[in-house]
């Protein structure tokens, strides 16, 4: 970690834009630390980012995922907390104000942030940091389905002087383990801290940690969460807390979210202040049930903030211990599921297409544009539905030895079967009498009229003498803009809007012209199935 400390030549401000994210300019750049960024492919660069910030009213911390323009003289950060990449650009996550009188920022190494980044830092060598943990076994008692352990100062200061004692190698990490574990079925879990206890593991700075195991899940808390936390104390007695969350508990928003999955509340309280941020990481692992056909490879954790925004956190599972682990900079309710998407940052369980894009990928249909990227706003490309419609049909042999198009050429390409089957079953033509124009963006229009012949071609339907249902009852006029649909469309168009399979964009207008993004994609897709 690097403290910087502004004095001459260097320079620092905070001045707010609006009441998502405010925004800090900071310059003397040559004096900056370099570290590795998974987040910009593996280039070296100034480390993206900021855990704290001081300034004259105290301490806000966070972290900030904005990237850095590598060389600038000034570097504006905008602050976004505890938000993952996607919801920063979206402004979906709660932000918090500045002040203008900031005094010092502190750097981490950007491997050591929130998991929602999966980049790893390969930065020299890559080395697996030891652990070494002095387990502090504390007496459980369990009451109304809830088990409360009580840590001592005494207790504390044992497992500080084995950790002076100990003689481990340079670089192993200590950390204090407290063992609450009462073995009996709970549904809450309270671990207490006794007045200054918070005090003593922050003065030690030999202690790297705190993990709290309890019958509702294990807690991991970082140095730098730790000092975050005993820093918000004020010396006080401190309770966290794992509990199962009932669903009269939630606000009205949450509920109507959380369906029937597990819900977890975890909380840090001190006297009468609830203490939800942290400046590091917290390591979370919850006991997790999976449903009956449930992908192991897929479960993902949702926060779930009370006004109904989510954020989504990269997750895995264990099978052997039946948890869940994620890594989180806050504490606040948090839900455990199951989805196919659980590998895309842009689909999210509130996003108005998240089951169309399930729905898509779990049908082979659609995939990703890269690992963790969907990519639902990008245009669908003539190759894309091809290829899409082709895998729809159990990816049929073509008989065409050769492509007619100078633009599909290469056989190891992605679309390459696809295009060939699609033109040789009259699915799809040519752009011109040469080209097919695979990377070309696909209309509304183009859409059903692929998907219309495909199912003639097909016989994917039982009224094939009557072209696919269409009845002709559909009333044109009541869109001002279907006079402006290509004539080689109309047929498709009707057909697909008389089996709902695509709608009007408004009361009035049908846009055959438009463009359809991936998304409105897979909403057709999983309307036409």
């Amino acid at each position: 970690m690097q403290v910087l400390l502004f004095g001459s030549g260097d320079s620092i401000k905070a001045s707010a834009s609006d009441g998502f994210y405010d925004t800090v300019s900071y310059s003397n750049f040559k004096n900056y630390q370099y570290y590795f960024d998974p987040n910009n492919g593996g280039k070296k660069s100034v480390a993206p980012y900021i855990i704290t910030l001081e300034h004259y009213t105290g301490t806000l911390s966070g972290s900030s995922l904005s990237s850095i323009l590598s060389g600038s003289p000034t570097t504006t950060l905008r602050t976004c907390y505890g938000c993952s990449e996607d919801q920063y650009k979206n402004q979906e996550a709660m932000g918090r104000r500045l002040v203008s009188s900031v005094t010092s920022l502190t750097l981490i190494k950007s491997a050591s942030v929130n998991s929602n980044t999966k980049g790893t830092d390969t930065s020299a060598a890559t080395t697996t940091t030891a652990t070494e943990e002095v387990t502090v076994t504390i007496k459980t008692t369990v009451s109304g389905g809830t088990a409360t352990a009580s840590v001592s100062n005494s207790d504390v200061s044992s497992a500080m002087t084995k950790i002076a004692a100990s003689t481990l190698s340079s670089g192993t990490k200590q950390i204090i383990e407290i063992d609450a574990v009462s073995g009996k079925s709970t549904s809450k879990a309270e671990v207490t801290f006794a007045r200054g206890s918070m005090d003593l593991l922050k003065k030690n700075t030999a202690v790297d940690g705190l993990k709290i195991k309890t019958d509702e899940g294990t807690l991991t808390i970082d140095r730098e969460s730790l000092d975050g936390i005993a820093g918000e104390t004020e010396g006080a007695e401190t309770t966290i807390s794992i509990s199962q969350t009932k669903k009269t508990d939630l606000t009205a928003e949450q509920q109507s979210m959380v369906g029937d999955h597990p819900v977890y509340s975890l909380t840090v309280t001190s006297g009468d202040k609830t203490i939800t941020d942290f400046s590091g990481n917290v390591v979370v692992s919850l006991p997790y049930t999976p449903g009956e056909g449930e992908s192991l490879d897929h479960v993902v954790i949702y926060h779930l903030s009370g006004d109904g925004k989510v954020e989504k956190f990269h997750a895995k599972y264990d099978a052997t211990t039946g948890t869940v682990t994620f890594t989180t900079t806050h504490f606040s309710v948090y839900m455990a599921a199951n989805e196919v998407t659980s590998d895309y940052d842009d689909v999210i369980m509130t996003n108005w297409y998240y089951d169309a894009v399930n729905h898509a990928v779990a049908n082979g249909l659609m995939t990703g544009t890269s690992d963790t990227q969907f990519a639902p706003s990008a245009n669908t490309t003539r190759a894309m539905l091809a290829t899409i419609l082709w895998r729809l049909s159990g990816q049929e042999k073509t008989s065409l030895t050769a492509s007619p198009f100078a633009d599909v050429q290469d056989k190891g390409a992605w679309y390459y079967e696809a295009v060939l089957w699609a033109y040789e079953n009259g699915i799809v033509k040519g752009i011109s009498d040469d080209s097919f124009g695979t990377s070309r963006a696909l209309s509304r229009q183009e859409i059903v009229t692929m998907l219309f012949r495909y199912s003639i071609v097909t016989g994917n339907t039982a009224d094939t003498a009557n072209k696919l249902k269409v009845t002709n009852t559909l009333d044109q006029t009541q869109f001002d803009d279907w006079g402006t649909m290509a004539s080689w469309a109309v047929d498709g168009f009707q057909w697909a809007y008389e089996n709902g399979i695509i709608n009007g964009t408004t009361e009035s207008t049908i846009s055959p012209a438009t463009v359809a993004t991936r998304a409105q994609l897979a909403s057709i897709l999983m309307r036409y199935e």
